[in-house]
């Protein structure tokens, strides 16, 4: 290409860990979009993926020996033997009658609402499935897998990936591998021999191929500590350019006067607690000045972190600014926008939903109003970093329940405005002097106090076995028009624990199936698991049984018991969060935690008189480091859990550390943070 003088311009070539992910073979437009609901974008994002757990691969039996297998996961070779379908209250099962392919042996395969695969099981076929031994109430497997030609053979290690409905593990395990193979040239570490000894960490190279082709659990856990400090490098280079730049920021001044403020607090249909107005009043200060904001607003479940958010966003519109609230679910973003709209509009705000479910007529529409300013305040997810979503003079950006997102994914939000206020939300509270260590470019805002008339959800830590006992109990709450949560680890049952599938089928054969029950987990498209919480919100179904899905974002005022099997396999704060979806109408509320081992109750038991969630935060940080406080989700009894991601306290401090002393370090980290 020639510049104006005529003379041939240089090519810069492109990183290929920059380059899009559609470079790798197999990745057109429309799986790049889906790539893109996870967040990666570049080959540089998809190799940083990281898997969520690692499972070992259960042996290959013949059928007479699956009673020794009962709870665990076998390889099982097959023939069709026939199929039933019987549907029982707008819900299916679709039994599979399986035979041996040689010899005797028996068995069936059950699939909870899926009647769309029964054509995919024709009579005579042979299968090899992969899947837990259960009684049905025969011996036999639940929603077992059809095993493929490029799937781990029995006793390897399979690695668990995070989701999105379109995208099947299989083939995002074969686009990361893909797109490790084409970025290898280029993984080259920058730390010194003597830093990666000190902290007991492979070189970059190693970790990629330790993180995605294991070969042990403990060098897979290994590779993944040193992909995490690399992303506590990037945090730690960018923080230290924001704190240079801050001082000298020209971000706008969004003044509050006596009248704006009684006519945001004339919205509220209730009068706001004294640690909300200490956190307007801190608000009204950020935002009043030309630095930029950043500010971390902390505070209980239930604590009313949301109206200091409406606040703030007042305080943008007033202005003349744009603000953005990022949630990190359809179902969160959805109950912000239909809980704020009202009292926004009742300000002469315009404000609009934008999440990757909508329309696409409905979505340009709101793009449009977006980058000509007419709408003032979008609620959204995922779907706001993408490059089509621009804003005329974005001025507030606001992201809730902070810990769900990436540093990289926030600052996408961040960079679609100059100089933009930063209002960093979450539920999990983050002791300060924790707070102050990794974030020290940050200001802390408390909501440390409950509305008037809230009380905890009273905690009982129960066995397995006590489940008749829970059941009766929820059954008695819902004979009297109140409603509730069952919750389970995961969607489908597996050896160490049941499903939210299978839980659903067994309450539905219960006294509690005459209430109305709702499934609803993450792989339920997002227009149909938006209806099944819609009727529970109205009160047409009174039970919902889901996954953790159900964490953030659900409001039921009538919602008055919780019950979480399995509770052991999850964090004390995330058990905290979940309780906090019940009493929220005011009087009792329960919540049963239902654990396997005398050992996992005792790791939990502490709950049951521990309400308060910066105490739960102190103690989960005294047990065993960052965890749940910066993402990490603790394993529980699975041993081979990898957490959510983010680095440890250790790598942080590390990051830092490195950061602040090689100059030359904290460059590298930076450009690669800026030119993204």
């Amino acid at each position: 290409m020639a510049d104006a003088n005529g003379s041939q311009a240089a090519v810069i070539p492109v990183s290929i860990l920059e380059r899009p992910v559609t470079a790798v073979k197999g990745i057109g437009s429309v799986r790049a979009r889906l790539l893109a609901r996870l967040g990666v974008t570049t080959i540089g994002e998809l190799i940083a993926l990281q898997p969520r757990r690692v499972e070992r691969r259960g042996p290959e039996v013949a059928l007479p020996e699956l009673p020794a297998h009962l709870g665990g996961f076998v390889h099982v070779r097959t023939r069709v033997a026939g199929t039933r379908l019987v549907r029982r209250g707008g819900r299916s099962i679709l039994r599979v009658s399986l035979v041996a392919l040689d010899g005797p042996g028996r068995t069936e395969a059950v699939y909870f609402n899926q009647a769309y695969l029964r054509d995919r099981f024709e009579d005579g076929r042979e299968l090899h499935l992969y899947g837990r031994v259960v009684k049905t109430p025969q011996l036999g497997l639940v929603a077992p897998r059809v095993v493929r030609d490029d799937d781990p053979p029995p006793g390897a290690l399979e690695l668990i990936y995070p989701l999105t409905e379109g995208l099947g593990r299989t083939q995002l395990r074969g686009f990361v591998d893909a797109a490790l193979e084409l970025a290898r040239p280029e993984l080259v570490e920058h730390l010194e021999a003597e830093t990666l000894e000190r902290l007991e960490l492979p070189d970059l190279p190693t970790a990629y191929l330790e993180t995605h082709r294991p070969s042990s659990v403990e060098l897979l856990k290994n590779g993944l500590r040193r992909l995490r400090l690399e992303s506590a490098l990037e945090v730690q280079a960018r923080l230290a350019g924001q704190r240079r730049a801050r001082a000298d920021g020209d971000a706008p001044r969004l003044g509050c006067d006596d009248g704006l403020r009684e006519r945001i607090l004339a919205q509220l249909p209730f009068e706001p607690t004294a640690a909300q107005r200490r956190v307007f009043a801190e608000l009204e200060h950020d935002l009043a000045r030309s630095a930029p904001m950043r500010r971390l607003l902390q505070g209980d479940v239930g604590s009313g972190k949301t109206v200091c958010a409406l606040f703030a966003a007042a305080l943008a519109a007033n202005g003349g600014a744009q603000c953005a609230l990022l949630a990190p679910t359809e179902v969160l973003a959805e109950q912000h926008y239909a809980t704020e709209r009202g009292r926004l509009a009742g300000l002469g705000i315009k404000c609009a939903l934008l999440t990757g479910s909508m329309r696409a007529a409905t979505r340009r529409k709101v793009l449009e109003h977006l980058a000509s300013g007419q709408l003032a305040c979008v609620f959204g997810t995922h779907t706001l970093l993408s490059d089509d979503v621009r804003f005329a003079r974005l001025g507030v950006a606001i992201v809730d329940e902070q810990h769900r997102f990436g540093v990289l994914q926030r600052e996408r939000l961040f960079a679609k405005g100059r100089d933009v206020h930063q209002l960093l939300v979450t539920a999990t509270p983050i002791p300060r002097t924790l707070a102050r260590t990794l974030w020290a470019d940050l200001d802390v805002s408390v909501v440390d106090e409950l509305p008037p008339g809230r009380a905890p959800a009273r905690t009982h830590v129960l066995g397995l076995d006590q489940f008749e006992r829970v059941a009766k109990h929820v059954d008695a709450r819902l004979a009297l028009g109140e409603r509730a949560f069952w919750i389970a680890p995961r969607i489908e049952s597996s050896a160490v624990g049941r499903g939210a599938e299978e839980i659903a089928e067994e309450l539905g054969r219960t006294p509690l199936g005459r209430h109305g029950i709702e499934l609803v987990h993450g792989r339920i498209a997002p227009r149909e698991r938006a209806q099944r919480l819609d009727r529970f919100r109205r009160g047409e179904s009174s039970l919902v049984v889901g996954t953790t899905v159900l964490e953030v974002g659900i409001d039921v005022p009538e919602a008055t018991a919780i019950v979480v099997e399995g509770a052991d396999r999850l964090g004390t704060a995330q058990l905290h969060q979940l309780r906090g979806r019940v009493g929220r109408g005011g009087g009792e509320a329960w919540c049963f935690l239902l654990a396997g081992s005398d050992a996992a109750r005792e790791r939990i038991g502490w709950l049951d008189r521990v309400h308060d969630g910066f105490e739960v935060a102190e103690r989960d940080l005294a047990r065993r480091g960052m965890g749940d406080l910066l993402g990490e989700r603790q394993a529980g009894s699975n041993s081979e859990g990898l957490g959510d991601g983010e680095p440890d306290l250790e790598l942080w401090l590390a990051a830092r550390d490195l950061v602040a002393t090689r100059p030359e370090l904290a460059r590298r980290y930076a450009a690669r943070v800026t030119s993204r």
